[in-house]
């Protein structure tokens, strides 16, 4: 690889990964673009994931391996700046330690940044099962141009705030300017989020234009252990709570017209009755009637749409009067009465939550009479 090509620095936390790690180091070692390094964060493993990266990087010099004690799930974006902190790539990709790589993913993606305001790059992946078999295409479609391009800056964090996407650059196959990611404070964490991808590529979407392969280049693996299959109501919570907080920062140089506010308000509000909802039918099936009747009425209280608000009103009669709502909302359910993220309740229930705590976000008070001049 000629000198003058950027070095890329893969970030790979892993944990009890034994099973899958070698076909991620191997996924790497068969990249056609060859100028890269790849830093290997073991979290205190406690099967044989380091011992496996250890034979690799015998063998391989562009392989470090980083051990630590364990630091755990919630303190995953102190992993992740240890090693942007190592790294010495112009350019930052991530891999996690049980997903690998199409060969060509980094030979397609590095000349995206041959363009000097391009900050951020990603392409489509594919989400297999635990033995690696694909199963779908992620994500099943695209946003907006504007947004897959980022043009004007803000435009993708526009999107990706939106119950319709809440995300569409999965980390595996993102690749990002170094310099712009240190001009964000590196990778960003929160407590109430047990991962770093959404709230880090949001900010990066202030930061210039993005690039896009609508080649599947990248596997994502889904198992029994993975943070997504396991956590996936206080992943949704945290990113309710991150598009709240970055509404609240970054509002003023976000290009979003007052209509738009209004359509990601009116839809977070019927995905915060729709966890209510979901709430109230898991007390209510327990025999917890008391409890799902306070959680049916604070779905009512979301202002979710008249439509919504109307059949919210209804199940919550019905929960009164000693009814179960359940087939009213089958019924819905066959009128196409869609929900936020998922059709299946079950993943947005948390045992975190109290009625009071599930509020709506607000976001129509951002609206100031902005027209964007690119339309």
């Amino acid at each position: 690889m000629p000198e003058n090509q950027p070095l890329v620095s893969i970030i790979t936390p892993t944990y009890n990964a034994a099973a899958y790690i070698a076909q991620c180091l191997e996924s790497v070692q068969a990249q056609t673009y060859t100028h890269w390094e790849h830093l290997v964060i073991d979290d205190g493993s406690t099967d044989e994931t380091a011992e496996i990266v250890a034979r690799y990087a015998a063998e391989e010099p562009r392989i470090r391996l980083i051990r630590q004690e364990n630091l755990g799930i919630g303190r995953l974006g102190e992993v992740y700046n240890r090693a942007l902190a190592q790294a010495r790539g112009e350019l930052v990709a991530i891999l996690e330690g049980d997903d690998w790589w199409h060969p060509e993913k980094l030979s397609e993606q590095v000349p995206h940044f041959e363009e000097p305001d391009v900050v951020f790059s990603f392409c489509r992946c594919f989400l297999t099962d635990p033995e690696g078999r694909p199963v779908a295409l992620g994500p099943a479609k695209w946003p907006e141009e504007a947004a897959l391009y980022n043009v004007p800056a803000g435009r993708a964090a526009h999107a990706m705030m939106g119950t319709d996407w809440l995300t569409f650059t999965v980390a595996v196959t993102v690749v990002m300017r170094r310099s712009a990611l240190e001009a964000i404070g590196g990778f960003q964490s929160r407590p109430y989020m047990t991962y770093v991808d959404y709230a880090t590529f949001m900010r990066m979407a202030l930061e210039g234009r993005w690039a896009h392969s609508a080649r599947p280049l990248a596997y994502w693996r889904r198992h029994e252990r993975s943070e997504t299959t396991n956590n996936f109501a206080n992943i949704l919570n945290g990113a309710y709570r991150w598009s709240a907080e970055f509404a609240e920062a970054h509002h003023a140089k976000l290009p979003i017209w007052d209509t738009e506010w209004g359509r990601l308000d009116l839809n977070w509000r019927r995905f915060q009755s729709v966890r209510c909802v979901a709430q109230a039918l898991r007390y209510w099936d327990s025999g917890r009637k008391r409890e799902a009747v306070k959680w049916m009425h604070r779905a009512t209280q979301m202002e979710a749409g008249r439509a919504y608000d109307a059949a919210l009103r209804l199940g919550y009669a019905m929960m009164q009067l000693g009814s179960s709502p359940m087939p009213l909302f089958r019924l819905l359910s066959r009128l196409r009465w869609r929900l936020p993220f998922t059709d299946d309740l079950s993943v947005l229930i948390s045992e975190d939550l109290s009625p009071e705590e599930v509020v709506p976000l607000d976001l129509r008070r951002f609206a100031t009479g902005y027209r964007p001049q690119w339309f």
